[in-house]
């Protein structure tokens, strides 16, 4: 199995869903759900993992394989963002591990997004 799957497996077992609900509220099919959580599926598409990050309260970025065991739990796990904004940040994340971005060009990119929202929000825009 790959990390993602032994994530998505652990995340959806922390969950207390099954597979069935899952499917229900994410509305992937539960064999599909059951693919990716047991490695079936080498690289799920990044819109259901998003959904399924999002409902088992993981980090898209635990479930990448991109953050360490002791952040499975995202803060807010894609608390107020919306369809698109899932999609976008997990293809960012997918792109983040693919191109082999390393932890501290990854603090630089977060640390300018934090910048340029501070700006935006005293001159704004």
């Amino acid at each position: 199995m790959s990390v993602l799957s032994d994530r998505l497996l652990k995340a959806i077992t922390d969950s207390g869903y099954s597979y069935g609900e899952l499917s229900k509220l994410t509305g992937i099919p539960k064999s599909a759900i059951q693919r990716y959580a047991t490695g079936g599926t080498e690289k799920p598409p990044s819109d259901r993992m998003a959904q399924l990050a999002r409902v088992t309260g993981a980090s898209a970025a635990y479930l990448m394989g991109l953050e360490g065991a002791d952040t499975k739990i995202s803060a807010a796990p894609f608390g107020g963002l919306d369809p698109v904004a899932d999609r976008a940040f997990f293809k960012f994340m997918s792109d983040v591990k693919r191109e082999g971005i390393g932890e501290k060009d990854l603090k630089l990119i977060m640390d300018f997004i934090k910048r340029a929202k501070t700006a935006d929000e005293r001159y704004g825009e």
